[in-house]
């Protein structure tokens, strides 16, 4: 691994009320393996402390689901890894060392996927665009792009598909994923917000350009066209973005469908896998 773009590294991780510096903060170690991906199950981190007092082993115990911020990255160029619910808490000591870990196990609004529900009926002629807004919201999650989504639906042909009415009831979650489909859209949660993009389509957001000093080992492509690579941590590499490889082996401009991070404040895991395919234009 490049000893330089390892140099300067941070790491910020807020649990609750308790705020930890992974990296400059002595004696105190944070390691974190996260999965975000575009498909609707929730993202998730396990997020493992070293060696916190007892006061803080004690304040998170008592908070139920407390919330969970992970940013990690170089010097003033720090990205944001992960935002969600801690879903449970767990404290032990390593026998070998003497350390005690509390690993904090966490969801991207999975809670909300799995308990909320919408019951809503519709009139005859209502837009497919504020059905979408009626599911999010019993969804209840952050918006995220929600109104360019909608008015995208409203100004096209799957504006006019509940020409009749609707009746809805049953899981937010199923709704909006049936209504998504219906209308040529796919979405995930991305930091507890709600992300939509056209189906196979990336954000309108600048490429990731990584060569082969970015890259850790050689990459892959599938016989599905799906790109499997690792690279050190990049800002704002998260799920959606489009990347642009450029390797002698794989090059072009793909869509992340999947990362993986793989940090450690103490140690040179500093990396992400990502897997991507090429994105629609």
């Amino acid at each position: 691994m490049s000893s330089s773009v390892l140099k300067n590294r941070k790491l910020s991780l807020v649990v609750d009320t308790i705020s930890i510096d992974g990296v400059t903060s002595p004696g105190l170690r944070v390691t974190a393996k996260v999965t975000r991906s575009l498909k609707v199950t929730a993202n998730s981190a396990v997020v493992t402390i070293y060696n916190i007092s007892d006061e803080h082993k004690h304040a998170l115990t008592k908070v139920e689901t407390p919330n969970v911020a992970l940013t990690a990255g170089y010097e003033n160029q720090l990205t944001r890894i992960f935002v969600g619910q801690a879903v449970h808490v767990k404290h032990e000591k390593i026998v070998e060392d003497g350390d005690v870990t509390t690993t904090v196990m966490t969801t991207d609004s999975g809670l909300n996927q799995q308990l909320k529900h919408v019951k809503k009926t519709f009139p005859k002629g209502v837009k497919a665009g504020d059905v979408l807004v009626e599911i999010v919201k019993a969804l209840g999650i952050k918006t995220g792009n929600l109104n360019t989504a909608k008015a995208k639906l409203n100004a096209g042909k799957g504006a006019t598909i509940y020409v009749e009415g609707t009746s809805l009831s049953g899981n937010a979650s199923n709704e909006l994923t049936a209504l998504c489909r219906s209308c040529g859209f796919e979405w995930s949660i991305q930091d507890g917000a709600l992300q939509i993009l056209d189906v196979g389509k990336a954000l309108d957001s600048e490429a990731i350009v990584l060569d082969s000093s970015l890259l850790i080992g050689t990459p892959s492509i599938s016989n599905k066209g799906i790109v499997e690579f690792m690279t050190f941590l990049q800002k704002d590499f998260t799920p959606g973005r489009q990347v642009q490889i450029a390797h002698p082996f794989v090059s072009g401009v793909f869509r992340l469908e999947k990362c993986e991070y793989d940090l450690d404040s103490y140690a040179e895991q500093w990396t992400v896998r990502g897997e991507a395919r090429r994105a629609v234009k």
